[in-house]
């Protein structure tokens, strides 16, 4: 069980980490401007 939630944390730190990587230029897109 505790290797599945480190390997669940692991995942959604790597979701994360790609969503604030690509947020600006989805936002930029939509928007007009960045929004931090």
């Amino acid at each position: 069980a505790l290797s599945k939630a480190l390997l669940f944390f692991e995942i959604l730190h790597a979701a994360q980490s790609l969503v604030t990587y690509l947020r600006p230029s989805l936002v930029e897109s939509k928007e007009g401007s960045p929004i931090e």
